[in-house]
């Protein structure tokens, strides 16, 4: 099975059954293989056929700015209530934590 191959079929799995067997799927690879079009398609997956689930699909610039401005604004327990409430989290773009 190619790389490809088995991480769309990675993917598909995580989508139908978010939490279940795979906990966590860390995708990578070079900019412009498909990782964001990838996460996207779980997210919309999930998010059409587990109506009960609350999915953030987030970018980790927006959580960055976010953990920011609660900082800032002196309001952590806003920012921390809106991961802890997620049944699923989507994080694009980890790689550029440095």
């Amino acid at each position: 099975m190619g790389k490809s191959k088995a991480c769309s079929k990675s993917a598909l799995k995580v989508a139908k059954s978010p939490g279940e067997d795979m906990k966590l799927l860390y995708i990578y690879g070079e900019a412009g293989m498909g990782k964001t079009h990838l996460l996207n398609s779980i997210n919309n997956y999930i998010v059409e056929n587990s109506k009960s689930l609350k999915v953030i699909n987030i970018t980790i610039y927006k959580v960055i700015n976010n953990m920011i401005n609660s900082i800032s604004n002196d309001k952590n327990d806003l920012f921390n209530s809106e991961f802890y409430n997620a049944d699923v989290l989507v994080f694009d773009n980890l790689q550029d934590i440095n």
